[in-house]
This record gives C-alpha cells, sequence and structure tokens, in this order.
C-alpha cells in the first residue's frame, strides 16, 4: 500500500497462479491532502488507518473498490507512525507532538486517548506478536513498554 498528497492510496495485489504473477492495482480516493506517512490494514482487513503531514488520523472503511472515511483524530503535529494490536480493534498513533494516543473502534464510534507523551518524536511504534508488547522508537532511543499502559 501506498500513498502520496494527492489525495489517493494506491493498494497492490500479487496474486501467482503456476508461474504466472499478476499485479492488480487498485487506486483509493482518499480525504488527505498533504504527504501521508503511514497506512495500514486493520487484522481483519476490514479498516484502513492513515496518517503523515496533515496532523490528522484518517480510519477508513475498505469497500474493495473504494474507502469510505469513517472518522478522523487530530493530533497536534505530524503524525509519523501507526501500529495495530494483533487481537483486537485498538491502534495507536505516534507523531512529533511526542505524543501516543491510543484509539479503539467501540459501537460505531472511536475513542481516542492519550497514553504516553515522550521527550521527542516518536518515529515508529510496533506490537510484538502476541501483543503484550509495545516498542517505540523515539529520537535515538527504543523503548519497550508492557501493553498495560493503555489501562492506566
Amino acid at each position: 500500500m501506498t500513498s502520496g498528497a494527492n489525495g489517493k492510496i494506491l493498494i497492490n495485489e500479487l496474486t501467482k497462479v503456476g508461474d504466472e504473477i499478476n499485479l492488480k492495482e487498485l487506486i483509493c480516493e482518499a480525504s488527505h491532502t498533504k504527504l501521508i506517512r503511514k497506512a495500514i490494514f486493520s487484522n481483519d482487513e476490514k479498516l484502513v488507518i492513515a496518517g503523515g503531514e496533515e496532523s490528522i488520523v484518517y480510519v477508513f472503511e475498505f469497500l474493495e473498490t473504494k474507502l469510505k472515511l469513517l472518522y478522523r483524530f487530530q493530533h497536534s503535529q505530524e503524525i509519523m507512525t501507526i501500529t495495530y494490536h494483533p487481537s483486537s480493534r485498538l491502534f495507536v498513533s505516534g507523531g512529533s507532538d511526542q505524543s501516543m494516543f491510543e484509539h479503539i473502534e467501540v459501537e460505531t464510534v472511536l475513542h481516542s486517548k492519550l497514553i504516553k507523551k515522550e521527550k521527542n518524536t516518536i518515529r515508529e511504534l510496533q506490537y510484538s506478536f502476541d501483543g503484550e508488547l509495545l516498542v517505540v522508537a523515539i529520537g535515538e532511543d527504543i523503548v519497550t513498554y508492557k501493553s498495560d499502559i493503555m489501562k492506566e
């Protein structure tokens, strides 16, 4: 999945039949007008979450040929990274405002809360495969948190 500042997200699908490899490109209209830094699928591949220079996390429903905007969440500065929890509808966004926000959809409402304020720009977030740990790249440091920071 790639995206640009033209309001489109390009989703590439590779399929292999025998020795033949096919590439299917799907261009979806999105709502952003500036560079997207990160775009990911939810675990069930029903949602696409994207964020970047606009400082907005966009949550789209993926509808085979288009993206339908469901939610928007405003950070105070640009979004650098987004990661999805491996076993739930929870995802975390982080950015140059040194903030990590937890987001979860409950009964068609996106609930968001500040879970951690760091000392530097959050460059990357990634959950462990079991979802117990969250690795955070902050400036030149790498920090690991237990997922229970979400419950504080």
